[in-house]
């Protein structure tokens, strides 16, 4: 045996043995609460976002969605311990899906922060109110949360309703079927059509929504479809990599000119004169005047908070209709019950305005129902600033504590969350029936939970309401049927069509639609 392969044995065994100590004394540090291992964990930066998730080896991004709460149900407990043994030593966290638990984590006075500097990719256009935390955060919802006002979404309604008028009579016309290869892209398409006029205050139709703007070579839309699916690959991508493929020079102009888009929008409507708007970008710039230097964005910061509002309401929400439309699609008979609350509700002229949109309370229980079985994000993380001890439940209800020490990182699960049967009763089944009366309210986290919860959930339902309440007036969705995939059983279709991947949000991978028109 040469003498490198021994210094290679005995290092390796060294570094085995002392792996081994850290793990136990991690696990008595926590007096061997049930918890679950992975080589490369949680605690892992580089192996979650790039290697995908694999029993006992790397957890990935998509895995909580992947397991909802089966984990906890093998483990016996509504919250557990997971320890990440390599990264590069072992690393402590807990998931979490149990409503009281999570109390606990999100009360004001609570030893928890949000660990901003987890948010890296959101601050690629700079500072924002997704990013921050503490008295950051509390400047920029200062700003940022007026904007979000019932003027606004009365704006979004009439907006959404719009749009798809214009789909249904200038893009689909006469059709009686029309083939969506993939959902996603007509609900994406839908959505930033929507924050053109409500964030941007412009009017953009389904005609010219791929034209590049002067001083462009891609059109606003198409930046935001790049910059989406590429944040994660931005910040791990080195600046040489640009220079020497093709792919990665689109993805590097599409950066460039998103930020540009904006900065061409801010400067336009801050110079403007006319009367009061109603858009979020006019609203953000109006409510910024009014704070004193010291207070008030800086154009990074305004620039960021724009992004990230544009964002997370062009993609959380697309997705979320795509999930809805296949649930609708695989589920004639709750697609059904929706037309016939529709149609009840509607008026003759099928153009709704926005003191319909509290009335359509089926559309508010399948959205619901939708974002329970594919909340927007995995894991909601926080930090353990001390020692501090919190309770869970265990299988048979019973009240168990467990520590948590300082630095611990913990991590609310909502698909974990969703599934637990003590809050929702068949919980793998779609059932919007069960947001028609009273639900556990504490058990649904679909935009966060405690004071830092989403700000633009109001901005979602508006918009998401009013799609899916004319399309459903309109036309009847199905799933494409495909040679390829014929003598398939149900449960293998549900596979396919609700396979998913996690990039800024939960992602389906596709969705082929079919959309026939009622009579």
């Amino acid at each position: 045996m040469s003498l490198w392969v021994k210094v290679v044995s005995s290092v390796s065994v060294i570094l085995l043995v002392r792996a081994v100590f850290r793990l136990q004394k991690l696990r008595r540090s926590i007096n061997y609460f049930p918890a679950n291992y992975f080589l490369f964990g949680f605690g892992n930066r580089i192996a979650h976002i790039l290697l995908p998730p694999i029993q006992w080896f790397t957890h990935g991004a998509n895995l909580d969605f992947l397991w909802k709460f089966t984990e906890y149900e093998r483990l016996g407990v509504d919250s557990h311990a997971t320890i990440s043994i390599l990264s590069p030593g072992a690393v402590l966290g807990y998931k979490i899906a149990d409503p009281d638990t999570v109390k606990q984590i999100v009360a004001p006075r609570a030893p928890f922060r949000k660990p901003a500097e987890k948010y890296t990719p959101l601050l690629i256009f700079g500072p924002n109110i997704v990013a921050s935390e503490g008295e950051q955060w509390k400047k920029y919802k200062k700003i940022v949360g007026p904007a979000f006002s019932e003027g606004n979404n009365k704006l979004i309604w009439n907006t959404s309703v719009k749009i798809m008028l214009d789909l249904f009579d200038d893009v689909w016309g006469e059709q009686q079927t029309i083939n969506v290869e993939h959902g996603a892209d007509l609900t994406l398409a839908m959505t930033l059509l929507v924050l053109g006029s409500g964030v941007f205050g412009m009017e953009t139709t389904w005609t010219d929504r791929a034209v590049a703007a002067p001083g462009h070579t891609l059109g606003f839309q198409e930046c935001l479809r790049i910059v989406s699916m590429n944040l994660k690959a931005r910040v791990v991508t080195p600046k040489w990599a640009y220079s020497v493929s093709k792919k990665l020079k689109v993805i590097d102009v599409a950066f460039t000119e998103m930020e540009q888009y904006i900065r061409e929008m801010i400067q336009e409507r801050s110079s403007s004169t006319t009367q009061k708007s109603y858009d979020l970008l006019s609203s953000l710039i109006e409510y910024n005047r009014l704070e004193d230097a010291s207070s008030s964005l800086n154009d990074r910061e305004l620039i960021g908070n724009i992004f990230m509002i544009m964002s997370a309401g062009h993609e959380t929400s697309a997705h979320t209709l795509c999930f809805a439309l296949a649930l609708l699609a695989m589920h004639p008979e709750e697609q059904d019950a929706l037309y016939e609350h529709v149609k009840s509700i509607l008026p003759e002229t099928g153009v709704p305005d926005y003191s319909y949109f509290p009335r359509l309370k089926r559309c508010h229980a399948v959205l619901n129902e939708t974002l329970r079985l594919f909340p927007a994000v995995g894991g909601i993380p926080k930090l353990c600033t001390e020692d501090t001890t919190l309770t869970t439940s265990n299988r048979s209800g019973e009240k168990i504590a467990f520590p948590v020490p300082k630095g611990t990182m913990m991590s609310i699960v909502p698909p974990a969350l969703h599934h637990n049967p003590k809050y929702w009763p068949e919980p793998y089944k779609f059932n919007p029936d069960r947001f028609m009366g009273d639900w556990p309210r504490d058990a649904f986290i679909p935009f966060s939970a405690g004071a830092q919860s989403c700000l633009g959930r109001r901005f979602f339902e508006t918009e998401a309401t009013a799609i899916l309440a004319l399309l459903i007036s309109r036309y009847k969705v199905s799933i494409k049927e495909e040679p390829q995939f014929a003598g398939e059983s149900f449960e293998q279709k549900k596979a396919r069509i609700f396979r998913t991947k996690h990039l800024l949000s939960l992602t389906p991978v596709r969705v082929p639609l079919v959309f026939t028109r009622r009579s």
